[in-house]
């Protein structure tokens, strides 16, 4: 039996209107030897024809329908019958360069790599925003490296992103440690969790400097709404990651890493609750109080808090170590208009971007 070279997963759910697109940019890959999963998460609009369409064209798709469950459950529906040696991830409503997944899998191959990492352009309607992260070609050998400096040097600062879709997987590693999507009702965000229990076992990442993925933004994208119980899914997210590291036993390798990780989610809740819901410093602050993390984590933050090298990590430690909610959100908010964080899924602030207008 051939074994594909990459399963590509798509869930869709009401996106008629950009789906071809995304299609197209996939079945005309220059890598022919893929699996197209194409996984209809019930959706209510004409989605299905445009699938039932592709499928009767290229004998690549394989369609799975499932009740209406989410991104995070419809992507687990495409991994569970993915059979390619990497597996990728396409949103239904962006769209992919047609060698993406070629020089991705060739770089995989060489290297013998878990993960491989391209770069992302944002589309807006005006105009394009190219190469957000800044990413450079590279091998990464984990072991070597070490977690703790990983983190410092790539995750912390964004350099590799959150998102799974600008990243193919091994599927045997990822099945090998069950690795799954968790659903986004309980965490935020599933992309996030995902790629943090990829990193308790990884021992090779590769990246490109390639800008291959197009992320679409658009009105009414789950991006830009409201997302309720922010603050408890985040931390819902810490302890997940938490338990899985115990069970895994590595644990104590990542310890140093969490009061930062903490620093960094509760960073992503000022952001959401300031600038999405506009809601005021005494609302998050209550919203702080209220979760019980902060006390299993505090032997760590007062560990950042005395030995961190970053000055500002020392206060903001302090701060929350002491249960200084309300200073703490007050500085993040200052921090944020003074620096002008409008930028998704945490883009380091002050980071030139360089936009591309759109043309017709």
């Amino acid at each position: 039996m051939n074994v594909p070279k990459i399963s590509i997963i798509v869930p869709v759910y009401n996106v008629e209107k950009y789906l071809k697109k995304c299609l197209d940019s996939i079945i005309n890959q220059t890598l022919a030897d893929i699996e197209i999963i194409i996984v209809n998460d019930e959706s209510p609009d004409n989605s299905y024809k445009i699938i039932n369409l592709y499928e009767s064209m290229d004998k690549r798709i394989k369609v799975v329908n499932r009740k209406n469950g989410g991104l995070s459950m419809a992507r687990n529906s495409g991994l569970s019958v993915a059979t390619g040696e990497y597996i990728g991830f396409v949103d239904s409503d962006d769209w992919i360069e047609l060698e993406m997944f070629e020089k991705m899998y060739n770089l995989a191959s060489k290297h013998y790599a878990d993960i491989v990492i391209c770069d992302y352009n944002m589309v807006f309607d005006k105009y394009i925003e190219k190469s957000i992260l800044g990413i450079e070609t590279d091998v990464i050998d984990i072991d070597v490296l070490g977690i703790k400096q990983y983190f410092d040097k790539y995750q912390f600062i964004y350099k590799h992103g959150d998102q799974a879709w600008n990243k193919i997987y091994k599927r045997e590693f990822v099945r090998k440690f069950g690795i799954v999507f968790e659903k986004n009702s309980e965490i935020f965000s599933e992309d996030k969790l995902f790629n943090l229990y990829c990193l308790l076992n990884v021992k090779r990442i590769c990246t490109l400097d390639s800008s291959f993925y197009n992320y679409l933004q658009r009105e009414g994208s789950l991006m830009y709404e409201g997302k309720p119980n922010h603050t408890k899914r985040l931390m819902t997210l810490l302890d997940r990651f938490y338990r899985k590291a115990q069970f895994y036993n590595k644990h104590k390798d990542i310890e140093t890493i969490f009061p930062e990780l903490i620093l960094q989610l509760i960073g992503n809740t000022v952001f959401n609750k300031f600038k999405i819901e506009k809601l005021g410093l005494l609302k998050v602050s209550d919203d702080l109080k209220n979760v019980n993390m902060f006390k299993f984590f505090k032997p760590s933050m007062r560990h950042l808090m005395v030995s961190s090298n970053s000055f500002k990590l020392r206060v903001f430690s302090f701060l929350l170590y002491n249960n200084l909610f309300i200073l703490f959100l007050l500085l993040k908010k200052i921090i944020i208009e003074i620096k002008g964080i409008g930028l998704p899924k945490g883009k380091p602030v002050g980071e030139k971007k360089t936009k591309v207008a759109v043309t017709n």
